[in-house]
């Protein structure tokens, strides 16, 4: 497994699909024209990352609950109340519902 260290995060990032590390495996398997799912938390850090994400998927057929006044911050499907949790996939299961 690739292993990418994220120096303005603080530490090794080794699930993201959007690392340069794992290129070939996004080109492999990434769909154009399908719903992407932007869901990788609010930390102002991750801003790096999500600038790279979004570039990647041209910002064709996304969607997410975007934290107000904060472009790049998306809210993790997984927060740590239940009620929240329950919010998120309210919230993201709409807009697919409405997605074209």
């Amino acid at each position: 497994m690739n292993l990418t260290y994220c120096p303005n995060f603080g530490g090794v990032i080794n699930h993201s699909l959007f690392t340069e590390n794992r290129a070939k495996e996004f080109n492999k398997y990434f769909i154009n024209g399908i719903p992407v799912i932007y869901a990788w938390g609010v930390n102002y850090r991750l801003r790096k990352f999500a600038k790279r994400a979004i570039a990647l998927t041209k910002n064709e057929n996304s969607i997410g609950w975007n934290k107000p006044g904060h472009e790049y911050a998306f809210y993790h499907p997984l927060p740590r109340t239940y009620k929240k949790q329950k919010e998120w996939y309210e919230i993201i299961n709409k807009k697919l519902s409405e997605f074209k």
